[in-house]
Formats: C-alpha cells, sequence, structure tokens
C-alpha cells in the first residue's frame, strides 16, 4: 500500500511548480477546468480533498487517476 501521509498533500499551486504539473496543464486556469470537469471522480477517488475551503491533491495517487480519466477520454475519442 502506498505512503499516504500530510507530506504527500498539494495545494493547487504547490501541485503547478511540479514538472508533472508544469508539463501536464501549464497553468492554473487548465488545472482548474479539468478538477472542475472531473471533480466528482477525483473526489470519489479520495485523490482530490477539501481543507478549510481548499482543494488538495493526494500525490501520487492523483496522478494516477489524472492519467486513468485521461486514458478514459481517449478510449472514447476513438470510440474503443
Amino acid at each position: 500500500m502506498e505512503d499516504i501521509s500530510l507530506k504527500n498533500i498539494q495545494s493547487r499551486s504547490e501541485f503547478l511548480k511540479t514538472p508533472e504539473g508544469k508539463k501536464l496543464f501549464g497553468s492554473s486556469n487548465a488545472l482548474d477546468w479539468f478538477e472542475r470537469v472531473n471533480r466528482k471522480l477525483l473526489v470519489e477517488a479520495g485523490v482530490l480533498i477539501k481543507v478549510r475551503g481548499g482543494w488538495y491533491r493526494i500525490r501520487p495517487a492523483y496522478d494516477a487517476k489524472v492519467i486513468e480519466i485521461a486514458r478514459q477520454l481517449a478510449r472514447k475519442q476513438v470510440n474503443l
């Protein structure tokens, strides 16, 4: 089982400063849009949490869920 602890939690700005956040989303607007569209899936998976009014990502589980969502979108796009 993966290590789940407070050290794995990142705010939006912290995530966007990481190489992964920069590479995939590039901007806070892109990340906000992705999370708004997929919020239910991310929350149900337990990788997006809300603390004191702010949304936080639990990594690396968040990364895996983003990849899973992107795979599902790609499959839909090519009718698989």
